[in-house]
């Protein structure tokens, strides 16, 4: 009964990753990199100038995927899980090792 129980958990929570993907939009994702991330990493800022190239695909899923921010971890922590996937979009496609 538990085994079903945690099989059930985790069909569940892969379902839920996988409709939040699908409601990714890359239009959305550069409104909020403008507005979360742009806003201390600008060029000559004392965070640095960032952007979309600056990281691989993989390297930007980690970073927003498992809010692995540096400097303020809170920075991502508003975010919903779709405004994630949408600005998770927006970087892959500019990524470093994007095809363009």
């Amino acid at each position: 009964m538990k085994k079903r129980l945690l099989l059930l958990l985790l069909v569940t929570a892969v379902l839920a990753q996988v409709a939040s993907a699908a409601n990714a939009n890359p239009r959305v994702g550069k409104k909020l990199f403008d507005r979360v991330c742009r806003i201390c990493h600008m060029p000559g800022s004392e965070a640095g100038e960032l952007k979309p190239s600056s990281k691989t695909q993989e390297e930007w899923q980690q970073l927003i995927g498992k809010n692995k921010h540096r400097c303020d971890p809170k920075v991502l922590h508003n975010l919903t899980p779709e405004d994630k996937s949408s600005l998770v979009a927006f970087l892959k496609a500019y990524a470093a090792d994007s095809v363009e």
